[in-house]
């Protein structure tokens, strides 16, 4: 699981790294990705496992937020893309 969040993670990060340059507008947004399990025959339930990923975004700033384990516990990743900095 570590990679794969990871790996989504660093494709977020990507694309919001890609502009074209000739814009002076702020973008800003929310957007929330489903995450959906394979069925494993390991013993894991994936019902603790998170569901869902929100990135919200204004300008160079963004956080990423991974919910699971029902509800009890949250991991926030917050960039400042201007400065080059991630808080986790």
């Amino acid at each position: 699981m570590g990679k794969r969040s990871v790996c989504i993670l660093f494709c977020i990060l990507l694309l919001l790294a890609c502009h074209d340059g000739g814009t002076n507008r702020q973008p800003q947004g929310i957007i929330e990705y489903e995450v959906i399990y394979l069925t494993n025959k390991s013993s894991m339930p994936t019902n603790l496992l998170p569901r869902r990923i929100v990135l919200k975004f204004r300008g160079n700033k963004n956080i990423t937020t991974i919910e699971g384990f029902m509800g009890m516990f949250a991991l926030s990743n917050i960039t400042d893309l201007r400065k080059g900095r991630n808080i986790t």
